[in-house]
Order: C-alpha cells, then structure tokens, then sequence
C-alpha cells in the first residue's frame, strides 16, 4: 500500500487547481492516509460526515444552508464532536465564507481550514481523482509496457527473450512506450490498474547491443506515454527443444495484478517470427473479445452447427441441398479437421452416436453405451500414457510409442464411423472395402 501523504503535499499540488486558500489551523505535519471504514483512496475525502468523521471534511452550499437552520448552539457542539476524531482538514467550497462557529472550532482544535471558490461537487471530484493516484495500492512489476492501439500492454517474459527488441519495433511501427523494466502498477479504482514509469527511467528504454534510448527523443513526443491502464498481458515465452504450444488455446488465460484478473496471452518466440505483428493481432482480438466478438467461440459454434444440424430444407436452401448429396464425404471432412484442430472431445461423441446407431440403441441402455464410449475415446491417451508407464519408456523410445499408441486409438475410431457410414449407404464387397480405405485415409490425415 502506498503509505500516506502529507496535508501541506496535497495543498501544493491543488493550490492553483482548487485556487486553495489556508485560512486557519497551522498543522501542516497532518497526513491523509487511508484507514478505519476506508479502502481506496476516494474515500478520504467528501461531504461533512459525523459517521466518517476521519474522512477530508468539505462543506457546500448544501452543509452551509444545513448549519444555519439548526442554529449556533447546536452545530457547534455537533462540529465540536467531529473534530475531535482530528480530520485531516476541513474544506470551505462553493466561495461561501465560513460560519463563525466553524472557525472557531478550527481555530481552537488547530484544524486547517482551507477556502475555495470551487463548486462542491468539483473540489471533491478532484481532490478524489488525485488521492485514488496517489494513496493507490501498487506493485512494481518487471517488463515493458506499451500502448498499442490505444491499450495497455505488459510484455513479459524472461530475461534476453527479447522484449525490449520487441518494444523498439513496435515504436517504429507508431505505438508508445510508458515504461521499460520497472513498471509501477497501481490500483486506481477496484477493477482497474494503472502502470506508470518510475522518474529516474522515464523515455528510457534498455536495448542489448545499443544501451540506453531516450525514446521521447529520438522519436519524438508521441512516442512517449506518462501513464496506461493496464488491459493485457503479453508474455514472451521460448520454445522449448520438441515441445509445441498449443494451436488453438480454448480457455482464456488470466494474470492478477493487485487482485485484478487481466487477460493474459502467451507467445512463443522461434526464429523467423514477426513478433510484432503477432502482438498487435493479439491487441486487435483483446479488443473485439472486449466488445463481445470472440472469433475462437464463432468457430466453435460453427463446427457444432455443422455436426448437429440434421434439419435441412432442399427446397428453400439450396446450399443445404449441395451439402445433403455430398452428405458422407463432408463428415470425413469435418472429422479430419476435428482430428486436426484437437477437438478431440467432439469427434468422439460423433463416432460414438454412430456406433449406437449401428447397434440400435435407445433410453438408459444408448446412455450408458455413450457415457462408456466418450470416455474411452478420451481416455485414450491417458491409457497410452498409463501403458508406457507400465513399460518404463523414457526418451525417443516413449515418444514412438505414445506415437504410434494413440494413431492406433485414432483408427479404431476412424475404422467404426466409416463402417457405420457404410452401412448406411448400404456397401458391401469390393465396393464397402475400397469405401472404408479411402474413408479411414482421409479421417487419419494430418490437418494443414
């Protein structure tokens, strides 16, 4: 947490704002810091509050008229009590002079009393806007953060991986730079972090081979950001010798930064690939999923419309029509690209669903039979693992074995949608036997 911050601090860097005047109270040592009922640094300050009487007092017109209805006697015994609980200070806005009971007790308590022709509602705006920067919950994270596109992104990743590199051609490429190495992350408000570059390295940006970059001055003011909201996470992540990442992440992956998920996208670094192309798509996807446009989902729920939608009327589509009469050959191709995009989950439902088909199955006993079949078709690998296991493999010879052991798994499923498709065109012979070759060929082929 940021510790606190002085009465005179935050008088200085309002003073012209606000056109502050301290009137009373000579107790400059004072500190606004939050505690009792506070939790951000909004909450330090707002209208006179007997209930939060630790808060930053500020009277209005509203308080003004409140005091002189209730009289003298009354409102001094009631401010009295409110200062006891020794608030930071007390603000007059609204240009109203302040009641002779108030500056009294200011006086006597030596409370500072500060003056502000402001209206209201707008001294508590800023002076809240300021404190929530100021009092914020931070952390120092290790990176760079960009603005890209108009958002704030930390590239991460480990030290040498080439995130300064990365930052360089993105600002060539017209993006800014707000901090390199250090970043200052605070959080301004409960769902939102603000990262900012600390004094000493602000412009600067660190490049192996080159040093030090002032980047505000070799490539001019825009280059250059103060601070960002923090709204994605890139993470540089080298590839490790024979391991691939995965092709199509479906879960979104999330960071906390002080509590607040941000989304989060891991991307390999290899020889050869325009890393900043590839974060910049990453920023133009984060922005679409923000607007509630998730192209991962769309497809998803294109392939499920394709595999489940049975209802076809010729007649009024004719795209249905060239589909139904190309009806076997397009389930091996939406299988093939099952196998290939690892939907591994929903190409085995399907081979299931036609092997009770064929067997004619229906109520409690179609249930178990499926429940049975998915698992053991997702459990295939797992049972490959387990079996290599059992034989003590390690090394190039586990990795032939797993291998081979699940392209096994994979043709027995291949091997019982085609002869149930088969069976539904009614093949047999020579015919039925060149059908399922070609069949279990095209299902088993490596997707593209």
């Amino acid at each position: 947490m940021a510790g606190h911050i002085s009465l005179n601090q935050l008088y200085e860097d309002n003073r012209e704002k606000l056109l502050l005047n301290w009137v009373a109270g000579q107790r400059i040592d004072r500190r606004i810091e939050i505690r009792g009922s506070s939790n951000y640094g909004a909450d330090v300050v707002g209208h006179i509050n007997v209930i939060h009487p630790e808060r930053m007092q500020v009277m209005g017109r509203a308080e003004y008229d409140w005091a002189m209805r209730i009289g003298e006697r009354r409102f001094t015994h009631q401010f009295s009590e409110l200062l006891q609980a020794e608030p930071p200070a007390v603000i007059v806005a609204d240009g109203l002079t302040p009641p002779d009971a108030l500056l009294e007790a200011c006086k006597a308590s030596d409370t500072p009393l500060i003056l502000s022709p402001k209206h209201c509602s707008a001294v508590i705006e800023l002076l809240r806007i300021y404190l929530s920067a100021r009092l914020a919950e931070t952390v120092n994270l290790h990176g760079v953060f960009m603005d890209v596109l108009g958002m704030g992104v930390l590239i991460t990743g480990d030290s040498g991986v080439g995130k300064s590199e990365l930052a360089l051609e993105l600002i060539s490429r017209g993006h800014g730079l707000v901090a390199d190495d250090v970043v200052e992350m605070g959080r301004i408000a409960p769902a939102t972090v603000e990262g900012r570059c600390p004094g000493m390295l602000r412009d600067f940006l660190e490049v192996r081979g080159l040093g030090l970059l002032n980047i505000r001055t070799i490539f001019g003011e825009t280059a250059s950001r103060r601070k960002m909201k923090l709204k994605l996470i890139v993470n540089l992540q080298k590839s490790a010798a024979g391991a691939d990442a995965p092709r199509l992440p479906l879960d979104a992956q999330t960071q906390e930064v002080l509590g607040v998920p941000v989304r989060k996208v891991v991307i390999p670094v290899a020889a050869g690939r325009n890393l900043a192309v590839l974060l910049e798509a990453a920023v133009r996807n984060t922005i679409l999923q923000l607007r509630g446009i998730d192209s991962m989902q769309d497809f998803v729920d294109r392939q499920q419309r394709m595999m489940h939608d049975d209802v076809c009327l010729p007649d009024s589509c004719p795209a249905c029509n060239h589909f139904q009469n190309r009806g076997p050959t397009m389930k091996i191709m939406i299988a093939a690209l099952l196998a290939g995009f690892a939907f591994s989950s929903v190409y085995a439902a399907d081979n299931c669903e036609a092997m009770a088909v064929e067997k004619k199955l229906a109520g409690a006993a179609k249930t178990s039979f499926m429940k049975k079949c998915q698992a053991d078709s997702q459990g295939a690998g797992s049972a490959c693992e387990a079996t290599a296991d059992q034989k003590k493999l390690a090394g190039a010879a586990r990795t032939s074995f797993l291998k081979k052991c699940e392209g096994d798994a994979k043709g027995n499923q291949a091997g019982a949608a085609c002869e149930a498709t088969a069976k539904e065109k009614k093949l047999a012979g020579a015919a039925k036997s060149s059908f399922m070759k070609k069949c279990v060929a095209d299902a088993q082929a490596p997707a593209n």
